[in-house]
């Protein structure tokens, strides 16, 4: 819910022109501050509005779009700009469709468009976009994001800022307003003030300031191989106040979880599974549900590997190279591997705790035409360890 308040802040997005409405410069700038707030950050890095969202899962809903890009294409860029920022701090965007339920209200509007505020649009080559701070602030429009409609949008990266102006990048910058913070004068950084082309990522700065107003990301957290041992704890860091976490599997029949609910749980291998399992941990309050997933693997891993040998004839005698590479079935968390070698005796000798082993090997005599084949056997006993 947005909280109505008599103060009003809003970033506005714009670039100079000339009277004829042509460009002296490329450079443009995203915005030029709040309004009411000191235009020029300080030196330091980041800044922050002083506002949050309460909530830690945000919802967003698209009120109409742009007819530069065909379809309904404008808002997989859109997207990806909320992941952009969700990868990287406490909080989770959901879309919504119902606008009572939407935190965050995202239009393509042009000129006088019904702000509470002296910020109407100017037309191509002039203000971009405009979004408002989070709660608190002035009625419903508090977090919205308004797209100038005038201005030639893409989905493409761009190398300069030229038009047409790159969606993902304006929106990315924008909902960085929307979650409360500030310009920085940091080179490379999404929040600093000049909008030089395509910057679809966050710098170490845009990292530091979402991250000292929500927090670390809200992930998984576990390992990546579970075997027969049930003593493992999986969790979802940094959990919202306020929520429960429900924990199911992809399996039921492979593994299970104790408790069921709560962000401490200990899942347990069941009927000697051995593949694959997507746990889902579903995130429940007031703000809305959302799941986190994550893919482990239960049992005991299968590994592929394969040998390489490569014969080499040095007048009577034959050199033999043979190699071994193992290659774990998915990401599961195998970080060491023992490989041991059997003579047609029987005898066995450890090689070592390697990934990729190796060895040259050269009989003497070996005559090249004797057509007999290496008497060595290698196989790997695997000791995995995560």
């Amino acid at each position: 819910m947005k909280i109505y308040t008599r103060t009003l802040f809003v970033i506005v997005i714009f670039f100079s022109t000339t009277l004829s409405n042509v460009k002296l410069f490329a450079q443009i700038l995203y915005d030029n501050g709040p309004i009411f707030a000191p235009s020029i950050p300080p030196p330091n890095g980041f800044v922050t509005d002083g506002r949050a969202w309460d909530c830690r899962v945000v919802s967003f809903m698209f009120m109409n779009g742009t007819n530069d890009i065909v379809g309904d294409g404008e808002r997989a860029p859109v997207r990806q700009a909320f992941q952009l920022w969700q990868q990287e701090a406490g909080l989770v965007f959901r879309e919504v469709f119902n606008e009572n339920e939407a935190n965050i209200r995202i239009s393509w509007v042009t000129f006088e468009h019904g702000d509470p505020c002296v910020c109407a649009f100017d037309g191509q080559n002039g203000t971009l976009a405009h979004g408002f701070f989070p709660p608190p602030n002035l009625d419903a429009f508090a977090g919205d994001i308004h797209f100038d409609d005038s201005e030639d949008w893409t989905i493409d990266t761009r190398n300069n800022s030229d038009q047409p102006i790159d969606l993902m990048t304006v929106a990315a910058h924008e909902i960085g307003h929307a979650l409360g913070l500030n310009h920085t004068t940091v080179a490379n950084s999404l929040m600093n003030a000049s909008y030089n082309g395509s910057h679809r990522f966050l710098g170490q700065d845009d990292i530091d300031g979402i991250r000292s107003i929500y927090g670390l990301p809200m992930v998984i957290l576990g390992v990546n191989l579970l075997c027969n041992a049930n003593l493992n704890t999986f969790s979802v860091q940094n959990q919202p106040a306020n929520s429960v976490i429900t924990w199911s599997s992809s399996n039921p029949l492979a593994l299970s979880f104790n408790p069921a609910m709560g962000n401490n749980t200990i899942p347990t291998r069941l009927n000697n599974f051995n593949g694959e399992v997507t746990i889902t941990a579903t995130l429940g309050g007031a703000c809305g549900n959302v799941n986190f997933i994550r893919t482990i693997w239960v049992g005991t891993p299968v590994i592929n590997s394969s040998f390489v040998s490569l014969n080499e004839l040095d007048q009577c005698e034959h050199w033999m190279v043979l190699g071994a590479n193992v290659t774990p079935s998915s990401n599961n968390g195998i970080t060491r591997f023992h490989w041991t070698e059997n003579d047609p005796i029987g005898n066995s000798t450890s090689i070592g705790e390697v990934q990729l082993w190796s060895l040259t090997f050269m009989p003497h005599p070996w005559p090249a035409s004797a057509g007999q084949s290496m008497p060595l056997q290698v196989m790997h006993v695997p000791h995995l360890y995560n």
